[in-house]
């Protein structure tokens, strides 16, 4: 149920930024987690180079072995990112710092943990017309680290010709 009203709260933000945003989905997978999960995301684009939004990347519960016991975890991360995207004369292909904020909740049997932290990565990117396919590599830093490896796409209902398509 969170991750339905997440999706509508997503959505309905893209929707209220006007014309300059961008939706996607993604696949992700943790390092740490060791687990495949997926990613909704809805940035603003303030130009053809810069955006930024609300990123939900969910792990599902899986079964693991803890501490010799058997149990179920899972990870639910709130990214706020930004990225500032370089062309290099290259028409529809693009590489990308990112950079943001990170609430964590990870659910280890009963128990819950949550933490902040900061996220720092790169990502690249292929534009055509109004869609984009991206992969990204995300560091999380503090409590609850992560390496995140990300593909997905994105789509901009609004997207003119003179912006790298």
């Amino acid at each position: 149920m969170r991750v339905l009203i997440l999706s509508i709260l997503l959505l309905t933000s893209a929707h209220l930024l006007g014309q300059r945003y961008s939706i996607g989905l993604a696949t992700a997978y943790g390092n740490e987690i060791d687990a495949v999960g997926y990613q909704l995301r809805a940035y603003y684009n303030i130009d053809h180079k810069t955006c930024f939004g609300p990123e939900f990347t969910y792990f599902p519960e899986s079964s693991r072995t803890v501490a010799g016991e058997r149990v179920d975890v899972s990870l639910t991360e709130y990214n706020f990112n930004g990225h500032h995207h370089l062309y290099f004369g290259l028409e529809h292909l693009g590489i990308y710092p990112l950079g943001g904020l990170n609430y964590s909740v990870e659910k280890i049997g009963t128990e819950e943990e949550t933490a902040f932290g900061l996220n720092i990565g790169a990502g690249i990117h292929y534009s055509k017309k109004k869609w984009t396919l991206f992969s990204e590599v995300i560091h999380l830093t503090g409590d609850l680290s992560e390496e995140t490896f990300v593909f997905g796409i994105f789509y901009t209902p609004s997207k003119s010709h003179e912006q790298h398509d």
